[in-house]
């Protein structure tokens, strides 16, 4: 409920002065999901994020490009290229296989779930859930 209403402030042009409280905080809570580890988390908000970046459910491209960069940000890391780039340039990154998490990462887990390459979350993931619950 929390990120619906911070996407509704993004989406609304009438409080652009609120939007860029709204996307720290939407990047805060993300980031927050994601340091979780917990695969459940990070999936159902993986599924919120892409509902917010179909047109049907937010009307504001820059709202649902925010959207599409926070959902990136679980498949690739804050910090590949692919991600951070100027939409503005004429031609995006190529992606390639050298582009992508390396094999055994959990953005790679996460982008092959977000690719349909792989059904879930993976048993050594899961494990690494039981594990840090446990402790």
């Amino acid at each position: 409920e929390i990120l619906d209403n911070l996407f509704k402030v993004l989406d609304d042009p009438n409080v652009s002065r609120n939007h860029p409280a709204a996307k720290d905080a939407i990047d805060k809570l993300v980031d927050d999901v994601i340091n979780t580890g917990d695969p459940e988390s990070v999936l159902f908000l993986a599924g919120l994020l892409a509902e917010k970046t179909d047109i049907e459910n937010t009307n504001s491209p820059g709202a649902r490009a925010f959207a599409l960069e926070q959902l990136q940000k679980i498949m690739f890391g804050a910090n590949n290229k692919l991600v951070q780039f100027d939409d503005k340039q004429k031609e995006a990154p190529i992606v390639a296989s050298h582009n992508l998490p390396k094999k055994g990462t959990i953005n790679r887990e996460w982008l092959d779930i977000g690719t349909n390459q792989q059904k879930g979350p993976s048993p050594a993931l899961m494990s690494k859930k039981k594990r840090s619950k446990s402790i």
